[in-house]
């Protein structure tokens, strides 16, 4: 399958399979083919849109969660302009999406989108509706079905925002599970450390390490989330806000900045390289939070 989504127009070619073979007397609207294809322009769509703004590496489990908590429904389609010398019909259909409860600020995006796109998209009670145009045309051989899509861009900016909100949910949800669960292995630490042989403790410059290796790529994921929340301007200030802080962090972290902080001298060795990494990881930590909050 091959498929292209540029500019609101999607195009999708599929090769004639058991479930995409038509008619004889040419194409329809409502086929299971057509149908097929043009639900994946618009999760397509979707993912593109998440991609652009998220990074591509960051795209499959955001789809996952798409697919899992958000349905796409295809209904009312109707036939507005058939040609049977060329193969090919012009269609009309409705498109809807039960959402899923999401936050308040999250129904608030969608009223702004909604009051953007006046008479496309529109709210009733938890159920997102749009409407789309696409056209079904056969190959002259009836091997191939073809279909082009436009007209739904709000309908799937709109469902891409909501699952951008369970997104970062479930990033928020994962840092403090995340954050419980090393504060309790810390507890087990200490608690087993005090029943053992001083030899088997614990490197405490390695668990340093560990959870601030962990911290940084909950504050990565946490950046990504609030960024494929935004638009374009958003982005570019929270990109700048981020490099800007991680030249703070870096100096107040630095072991220059540790040092001046002690009036009656500072620790050296190890000892300065853990206060070093726990500033780093403290600071990570606040940033995330601070991340998890936005939503564009």
């Amino acid at each position: 399958m091959l498929c292209l989504v540029r500019r609101g127009v999607a195009v999708i070619v599929t090769m004639a399979l058991g479930a995409c073979s038509v008619a004889e007397e040419g194409p329809t609207c409502s086929s299971e083919a057509a149908q097929s294809v043009l639900t994946q322009v618009l999760w397509d769509s979707i993912e593109q849109q998440f991609s652009a703004s998220a990074g591509a590496q960051n795209a499959k489990p955001f789809m996952d969660l798409a697919r899992t908590k958000m349905q796409i429904q295809v209904s009312g389609i109707t036939t507005t302009e058939a040609s049977k010398d060329i193969r090919q019909v012009r269609c009309q259909a409705t498109l809807s999406s039960p959402l899923p409860e999401v936050l308040n600020a999250d129904i608030s995006l969608l009223r702004t989108a909604i009051a953007n796109e006046p008479g496309n998209v529109r709210l009733d009670d938890r159920t997102l509706t749009g409407a789309v145009e696409y056209r079904v045309q056969l190959s002259d051989d009836g091997t191939t079905t073809r279909v082009e899509a436009r007209g739904f861009r709000a309908f799937t900016d709109i469902v891409g925002g909501v699952t951008s909100a369970l997104y970062i949910n479930e990033a928020q949800e994962k840092a403090l599970a995340a954050e419980k669960a090393a504060k309790g292995n810390q507890s087990s630490s200490t608690t087993a450390a005090s029943s053992v042989p001083e030899s088997h403790e614990p490197d405490p410059l390695k668990l340093a390490f560990e959870g601030y290796e962990t911290a940084d790529k909950q504050l990565n994921e946490a950046y990504q989330a609030a960024r494929a929340f935004m638009a374009d301007p958003e982005r570019t200030a929270l990109r700048d806000q981020q490099r800007e802080w991680v030249k703070q962090r870096d100096a107040e972290c630095s072991e220059e900045s540790i040092v001046a902080s002690y009036k009656d001298g500072a620790p050296g060795g190890s000892a300065i390289t853990l206060e070093i990494v726990g500033c780093k990881t403290t600071m990570t930590k606040d940033r995330t939070r601070q991340l998890l909050t936005l939503k564009g």
